[in-house]
């Protein structure tokens, strides 16, 4: 059997079938998928994101064509590298990222205090609403 006829018969117990029969329960494709549906795709998506990149880069501002077609590429290849690796850190659910030593220096440096409590400072905080996102709401009211 198929690798293919395979995740064609899960993706139809766990996901479609479920849609109109009420016994069975149903499960989202990402879930029911995951690391399979992601290498599966990937390739695929990763071609149809860089055309359309390459289409639209007459109406992009030099800045937006810059980071798209000049830094997206290499990140895509990375995480392409990543995601075929057989022992790849990023579908390990406890893995814990080390920063490189310059981001540790400026998250240090970001956490310590950057004046004296007697200096007044000079420094806005920006107030982050405490509603939860639609999207949130309703994703915690279907479960």
């Amino acid at each position: 059997m198929t690798i293919y006829r395979v995740e064609y018969r899960r993706w139809l117990v766990f996901c479609h079938i479920p849609m109109f029969c009420d016994s069975l329960k149903h499960t989202d494709t990402t879930m029911a998928f995951g690391k399979t549906l992601l290498r599966t795709v990937f390739k695929h998506i990763k071609k149809q994101i860089m055309d359309q990149f390459h289409r639209a880069r007459d109406q992009m501002t030099q800045e937006r064509r810059v980071m798209l077609l000049t830094h997206f590429p290499p990140f895509l290849n990375v995480l392409d590298k990543e995601l075929f690796a057989p022992s790849s850190p990023i579908f390990d659910p406890d893995f814990k990222h080390i920063p490189t030593l310059h981001l540790q220096s400026l998250l240090e440096s970001c956490r310590k205090p950057a004046h004296d409590a007697n200096t007044p400072s000079t420094a806005t905080t920006v107030k982050r609403p405490n509603e939860t996102p639609v999207r949130e709401t309703k994703r915690k009211r279907d479960e």
